[in-house]
């Protein structure tokens, strides 16, 4: 049979896995640790920290991250230099300077390069579409967020929180692809547990009270907090013993 573990740290599991022991255990990954979830909550957090330059490039660059354009598909979709071309107009939070993104890519815009290495940054190009399509990107961002409600019920938050997680971040297709990979298995798992989270969350809404998005925000970090995701996924490796 399987060696049963009732806890045991995730940091284990590859040194079971590379000595070929199979191993079933209850013990789980904090939510919080999974990108996902952090991509969540800074993408809720937005409206908070006025659109601060840090988590809108971490969320536009981010693999799920999902544009109104599929990045991938687009020759502009150039990250690296969204973010240097971000600094070089001194954007730090706010619609009126994100802004800036628009008037810039009209032209070409010529910024410092970032070699360390190099004795003298060498300037970079950055061609208008990479700037121009990052605006379309922050646009979309910018107007999803501003749409937030300000206070409601936590029901009437955590509906605006889902559409908003929705319609940025990517979730896996049905018997896609992704069910058949760990990487895959993994994401399945965290957005599982988010939506039960979300589930918990509105059963709170029967006490009728309001909440500002501030305050919801809040409340949604302390339960994702609490939250875990299994280790294991999918069938377990090494031999049966």
């Amino acid at each position: 049979g399987k060696l049963e573990l009732e806890s045991i740290p995730f940091e284990l599991q590859g040194v079971f896995d590379r000595h070929c022991i199979p191993v079933v255990t209850t013990a789980g990954r904090p939510l919080m640790h999974e990108p996902l979830c952090k991509a969540l909550l800074q993408l809720a957090s937005l409206p908070i920290t006025d659109f601060y330059r840090v988590p809108m490039l971490d969320l536009i660059s981010f693999p799920l991250y999902r544009a109104a354009v599929e990045p991938e598909t687009s020759a502009s979709y150039r990250p690296e230099q969204w973010k240097m071309v971000v600094a070089a107009l001194r954007i730090t939070h706010g619609r009126q300077e994100w802004e800036r993104l628009k008037r810039a890519g009209q032209s070409v815009c010529m910024v410092n390069g970032e070699d360390a290495d190099a004795i003298e940054r060498l300037p970079v190009q950055i061609a208008p579409g990479v700037t121009a399509f990052c605006w379309q990107v922050v646009e979309g961002l910018l107007t999803a967020c501003e749409a937030l409600p300000t206070s409601g019920t936590v029901g009437q938050l955590v509906d605006a929180c889902q559409q908003l997680a929705f319609h940025h971040l990517r979730r896996p297709e049905p018997d896609g692809a992704e069910d058949e990979d760990a990487q895959g298995l993994r994401l399945c798992s965290a957005w599982e547990e988010i939506e039960r989270t979300w589930a918990t969350l509105r059963a709170l809404d029967a006490l009728g009270e309001e909440l500002s998005w501030a305050n919801f925000v809040e409340l949604l970090t302390h339960a994702l907090e609490r939250a875990s995701v299994p280790i294991h996924h999918g069938a377990h490796h090494g031999v049966m013993v």
